[in-house]
């Protein structure tokens, strides 16, 4: 590991495509496979159980590419109700 490449002057890691947020090859993190497993059942819960809505109504969409894709601004989502539980 070698902290120093993150000083000015060096920039050898700011590559297009260089976000690894749970490493890669032999020292890729263990809960890598569980965290975007928990990521998508949280998600999908979400979708189930909330009716959202986007916040500003009239956002128009800007993508942002780095470090990940993301959108870009003041985009957000608001709850507009709770869906009851069936059963």
């Amino acid at each position: 590991f070698d902290i120093d490449r993150y000083l000015p002057g060096r920039d050898e890691h700011k590559r297009p495509g260089a976000f690894a947020p749970f490493g890669l090859g032999l020292h890729r993190c263990l809960g890598s496979g569980f965290a975007s497993m928990q990521l998508a059942v949280t998600l999908l819960t979400l979708m189930r159980d909330v009716e959202m809505e986007i916040d500003p109504p009239d956002y128009r969409l800007k993508v942002k590419m780095a470090p990940a894709a993301r959108p870009s601004g003041k985009f957000g989502f608001r709850v507009r109700r709770f869906r009851r539980a069936e059963g």
